[in-house]
């Protein structure tokens, strides 16, 4: 049975694996889209305009809020003066841009302008800001140089009050995430290993019994420090937002960062969460206690070898703390007649002896009714043991659930879930990985620093069987969650670094490959433990009761078991102990941000060519020939789209319908899609709100696809550069 479900798990894990590297075959790469950064601006960062615009548009790499801020300053006379008009907003067409509105452009000289701009991440509530400047006619800022072109100076990185820069806020930030990640993987991994790997396990109850006395208080540690580490890390985000806006930190910021971000709604969700975890364990506890209060558990102290050949029989029994106190009163009472009838003389008087045949055979008579006294009480037991077991297991499935709903609040609002916005695969990967790491990770904190000295110091009589029983039921689990972590992993990796020089040039890969290595020397020791302890726990388990327990054999063969089972315990420390690495190189992965991916845009052609007048494209499709116009939007106007569409006989075509499919080249805009029917005349008019199409300067591509009645339908593509 151990092993076709080991059989299963594995086949499951490579089965999964083999699915995810064939997704990945036909799926171009994920952009990792943690935080908010600038990928683009309207206008650009470091060009010449002609004019004044009205609006400026700023385009993020991940959604952004609506407490996202930003001001437009003119450089007049040495002084910079705040020509903003209004409140920026976020673009209801598009969630990662950002519209600030200005005062009149008539209004306004020309010289220099610069945009101060506050971001603040939707998804993960992190604080970004920077600078864009740009210039209107000429530059009156006297700068030396080369001027760079486009967004990648846009962000302020590892300046003063950078997002990378090292701060008391940043440092605290950090070290909250580490705390609560390393509770949050303890108590996963503890609630799977008591109530999912060694359920129901007879040969190791009575440990696990002990255990939970000392992991009830463990659980309490683990949600206190994560119900305090959420609330400690959600004030640091508003004290960074606070500062980096140059506000004072009160109740209505906390409160705005909680209704007004995904990142609040997801904390709320996971504190009432952490609190229905915290009230079930104290229900949970207060029925054990008020069903089967905790009683002393009495010694047995006797000298005789019969009493004393019984109480190492009962000594399964004795450990029960809740079940032994009328067995007691019936051992001492049978006891003492043992006692008495074994001090009278045997050798000395053979005559009375002989004459009292019934005194003699009462002590047979006494055994049998100890042993079936002791029968009776071991039937007390696993009776009462199955009476005890709903109390504390019978709510397991509720714990698993639980745990998995607030690993899955995380992974909403980590990095994985920016990566295929709003790709559900994302959210799914990352909620794997944790899962497997509070499997793999909390399953051998578990181990080794509460069942393994628990098991030496309570079990020494079944050391060897409980031992390898732990071993054979937790090395599936733990294969299993090897293979999915690292799938997801691979999958997670993929997404966040964009090329290889990323891992030494980018702080976030040289923390990824930190990681790397603590996690191969964790997969190591793993393979120590698994491949080269194990076998030979078992094999000595399996040889040790050949031996009389008289013979000194036994007794070195016990010494030899239990050094393997204390070296296979510092294994598994060594492994928590790296795993606490792990848990701060990805505390450092969330403070750090994936590498910013810009678009692919050629800034000084698109900010060279003067603004002319729109020109006309032509395309002859099949027997059709296809006019495009596109008139951008002024001021309040809107942006137009004009089709003509003539035969091949130079015939207007007045009976097609028309689909327009909009988009931009260099980055995701959003797809804006229309249909058109004919009319009398042969012109095919789309028009679209200046903030859901052409909505920043580059190269946009139109899909036109014509479908007539009795025709099959036909479809080219243009693309119109925007200034």
């Amino acid at each position: 049975m151990q092993k076709r479900r080991l059989l299963v798990i594995l086949l499951s894990c490579i089965l999964a694996l083999v699915m995810h590297m064939g997704w990945l075959l036909c799926t171009p790469p994920p952009v990792a889209q943690a935080h908010a950064f600038v990928i683009g601006s309207d206008p650009v960062d470091g060009s010449t305009i002609a004019k004044v615009p009205s609006v400026a548009h700023i385009t993020f790499n991940a959604p952004i809020s609506t407490l996202s801020s930003a001001h437009i300053y003119s450089l007049q006379k040495g002084t910079l003066v705040d020509v903003t008009d209004g409140q920026p907003s976020v673009s209801h067409a598009n969630p990662r841009q950002l519209n600030i509105p200005l005062q009149s452009p008539d209004s306004l000289p020309e010289g220099s302008y610069e945009i101060k701009w506050v971001a603040v991440a939707a998804n993960d509530g992190q604080t970004t800001n920077g600078i864009i400047g740009f210039d209107v006619a000429v530059s009156s800022l006297g700068i030396s140089g080369q001027k760079v072109l486009g967004p990648a100076t846009s962000n302020n990185l590892y300046g003063t009050g950078g997002s990378r820069q090292f701060t008391t806020l940043s440092i605290l930030s950090v070290g909250w995430d580490w705390l609560v990640l390393i509770a949050l993987t303890f108590w996963i991994g503890l609630l799977i290993t008591e109530n999912w790997i060694l359920a129901r396990q007879s040969r190791i109850q009575s440990l696990l019994e002990r255990a939970r006395k000392r992991t009830t208080s463990l659980q309490w540690l683990c949600l206190c420090a994560l119900l305090i580490g959420e609330c400690v890390t959600f004030i640091l985000h508003v004290a960074q937002m606070s500062q980096t806006l140059d506000s004072s930190f009160s109740f209505n910021s906390m409160l705005a960062m909680l209704l007004q971000t995904t990142y609040g709604m997801l904390l709320i969700i996971r504190l009432a969460l952490i609190l229905v975890a915290m009230g079930l364990l104290y229900w949970t506890r207060r029925i054990n206690l008020k069903n089967y209060p905790a009683t002393p558990t009495p010694r047995l102290v006797t000298r005789t070898g019969a009493l004393g050949s019984i109480t190492g029989s009962l000594s399964p029994v004795t450990g029960q703390l809740s079940i032994v106190t009328s067995a007691t009163r019936a051992l001492n009472t049978t006891g003492a007649s043992i006692t008495s009838s074994l001090k009278q003389p045997t050798g000395s008087n053979p005559g009375k002896k002989a004459s009292n045949p019934g005194k003699r055979s009462s002590n047979p008579g006494t055994t049998r009714s100890l042993t079936h006294d002791t029968r009776e009480v071991a039937r007390d037991q696993e009776s009462r043991l199955g009476r005890l077991a709903p109390s504390q297991h019978g709510y397991a499935p509720i714990w698993l659930v639980l745990g998995g709903l607030i690993l899955l609040t995380r992974s909403f609002s980590s990095e994985a879930a920016q990566v295929l916005q709003p790709h559900a695969s994302a959210v799914l990967f990352d909620w794997i990985s944790l899962v497997s790491l509070g499997i793999w990770l909390g399953g051998l904190t578990y181990l080794g620093f509460i069942l393994f000295p628990l098991l030496s110091a309570v079990e020494r009589d079944h050391y060897a069987d409980a031992l390898v029983v732990i071993q054979r039921r937790f090395t599936p689990f733990q294969l299993g969650s090897i293979a999915a972590l690292l799938a997801s992993g691979f999958y997670l990796c993929e997404a966040s670094i964009p090329n290889r020089e990323a891992f030494l040039q980018d702080p976030y890969g040289r923390t990824l490959l930190i990681l790397f290595v603590l996690l191969v020397l964790m997969l190591i020791l793993s393979w120590v433990g698994m491949a080269v302890l194990r076998p030979k726990l078992m094999r000595q388990a399996l040889f040790l009761p050949v031996v009389t327990s008289d013979l000194p054999t036994r007794r070195a063969r016990q010494s030899v078991l239990l050094n393997t089972g204390r070296t296979l315990k510092q294994v598994v420390s060594a492994q928590s102990i790296i795993g606490a690495g792990v848990l701060l190189c990805l505390a450092l992965l969330t403070f750090y941000a994936p590498p910013i991916v810009y678009p692919e845009v050629n800034y000084s052609a698109s900010t060279s060519q003067a603004a002319s007048a729109p020109a006309t494209q032509t395309r002859q499709v099949g027997d059709l020939s296809l006019s495009l116009l596109v008139t951008p939007a002024k001021l309040n106007e809107s942006n137009t789209v004009v089709l003509t569409i003539k035969d091949a006989a130079g015939q207007p075509v007045t009976d097609a319908q028309v689909t327009l499919t909009l988009n931009m080249v260099a980055m995701d805009m959003g797809t804006t899609q229309t249909v058109v029917k004919g009319n009398d005349s042969a012109t095919y008019v789309a028009v679209f709100d200046k903030q859901q199409t052409f909505s920043m300067s580059g190269v946009w591509t139109i899909d036109v696809k014509v479908a007539r009645t009795g025709h099959d339908p036909v479809q080219t593509q243009f693309q119109v550069n925007i200034n």
